[in-house]
């Protein structure tokens, strides 16, 4: 029986699909709205924890370890207790800024959020998050990939990497068609953007302009749900 890797590679159709494509549509099978899920208010979310802070803790616990067996040895404890206090701090805000699961929810056709634990720290209208393609050079080759984006929110990557652009933008328009939100191509200006929902903030051209009196008021969306919202959420880090 092959691998899910092996049949990543494998020919549909009488072409060759790749690892961005295959896994999409195998995750799209059981859940259309993917990578979103719908919780028990019918709202899509979807979840991610940064990956650097277990690398930053595993670095730190180094070192630490390293400058306190040489500090030991050399008695640097007198000159240098400052720099390791510093450099606790500095880890302790990281670990902080890292460490709380990443929540984005989207109302459907209406409204989105995004929360740090369960902080809320934006409620939007549903023009100010989009999907977008985007391109990485390695050893002077492009790889696109597609993230999910918007004003005040994190940037998230959604998709395994990709050689094709064509692919990579008929998986994109695919994503936020589902989702029913805005696609926005590589360039700024491009007849690829397919923008459903025109906003203060965002422009058919793809520039992204601030609104000073745009809210990010949390109180209008999550009130009603607000223990549901937490006691679902919170199970599911």
């Amino acid at each position: 029986m092959k691998s899910s890797s092996s049949r990543a590679s494998s020919y549909k159709r009488g072409k060759k699909i790749t690892k961005a494509e295959y896994y999409l549509e195998l995750n799209q099978k059981d859940t259309p709205t993917y990578p979103f899920y719908k919780d028990p208010n019918g709202n899509l979310f979807f979840q991610t924890r940064h990956k650097l802070s277990l690398a930053m803790f595993i670095l730190f616990l180094i070192f630490l370890i390293t400058f306190l067996l040489v500090g030991f040895l050399e008695s640097w404890f007198n000159n240098y207790t400052f720099i390791l206090g510093a450099l606790v701090i500095i880890f302790l805000f990281e670990t902080i800024n890292y460490y709380p699961v990443r929540t984005y929810v989207i109302e459907y056709g209406k409204r989105y959020q995004f929360y740090k634990g369960n902080v809320c720290i934006v409620n939007g209208p549903i023009s100010d998050i989009y999907i977008r393609l985007k391109k990485k050079e390695e050893a002077e080759k492009p790889h696109y990939y597609l993230v999910l984006d918007g004003i005040e929110i994190e940037e998230v990557q959604i998709t395994y990497y990709g050689k094709s652009i064509p692919i990579m933008r008929k998986l994109g328009k695919n994503i936020a068609n589902r989702l029913n939100i805005n696609y926005f191509d590589i360039e700024n200006y491009s007849p690829h953007h397919e923008v459903i929902h025109p906003g203060q903030n965002t422009t058919i051209d793809g520039d992204f302009q601030y609104n000073e009196n745009f809210s990010t008021n949390c109180h209008s969306f999550s009130s009603e749900n607000s223990e549901s919202f937490s006691s679902f959420y919170s199970s599911d880090s």
